[in-house]
């Protein structure tokens, strides 16, 4: 009975370790922060997101230091180093302070439609990197969303706002797409051997893409696309 127990306790800890490692949204990482330290929150990056990044680096305004600045490094739900310096900026202000309580739109969201914006434009998502800040004490705080193909090539950016998700431009993706966001097809993931492989040699490893669904007038009549159907991706189908 005693070894029973300990295999099952053991099994148990194993299991609660496999989903502390999955990766996080944006928000749920700000929620692993002290209460203080969420109030004080002023920039979000991740990156290599695939599409959720490994690891999240929050910044936060700490009056206390010269720089103003504090970053948590939050992965597997929980912080796992703390610092003065960051790689993504210098210093802080007050005026950069967001705060968590207007981030109402989460990466995984902003994910799903950058996705989209590729799919519209017919090209291969396969990493983001993303920036969530403000410029000033009045402006709003927005998403940026960068695209990269598994050959670390750019496919383009998604800047949104954080608290609807309202696009604000998407330079680099010429047709927006047609569908809402919660029909976007899964993420394309790629091991870190084929993204490594494909930058050394220039390989693209075969992606295999989803099945498409058939348009509403398709599904109804179960012919063919009703004038100006804009199909699966958004966009007008070439003549």
């Amino acid at each position: 009975m005693r070894t029973i127990l300990s295999t099952t306790g053991l099994l148990t800890g194993w299991a609660a370790a496999a989903l502390a490692a999955e990766p996080m949204t944006a928000g749920q990482a700000v929620k692993v922060l002290p209460k203080e330290q969420k109030k004080a929150l002023a920039r979000i990056y991740g990156s290599d997101g695939a599409p959720a990044p490994e690891r999240w680096h929050i910044l936060v305004h700490d009056p206390a230091v010269e720089t103003g600045l504090k970053e948590f490094v939050v992965a597997g739900g929980a912080i796992v180093s703390t610092r003065g310096l960051s790689q993504f900026s210098e210093k802080l202000t007050p005026e950069e302070v967001i705060g968590d309580s207007v981030i109402k739109w989460d990466s995984d969201r902003a994910a799903k439609l950058l996705q989209q914006y590729a799919e519209a434009n017919q090209l291969n998502l396969a990493l983001i990197n993303y920036e969530l800040r403000k410029e000033g004490a009045e402006a709003a705080p927005l998403w940026k969303l960068t695209g990269y193909d598994v050959a670390g090539q750019e496919l383009g950016s998604l800047v949104l706002t954080a608290a609807k998700g309202v696009v604000v431009s998407h330079p680099g993706f010429a047709l927006e797409p047609g569908k809402p966001v919660t029909e976007t097809a899964p993420f394309r993931t790629y091991s870190s051997s084929q993204v490594s492989k494909e930058r050394t040699t220039g390989t693209v490893p075969a992606a295999t893409p989803p099945p498409k669904k058939p348009g509403l007038f398709k599904r109804l009549f179960k012919g063919g696309n009703a004038p100006g159907d804009v199909g699966n991706n958004g966009a007008t189908p070439r003549p």
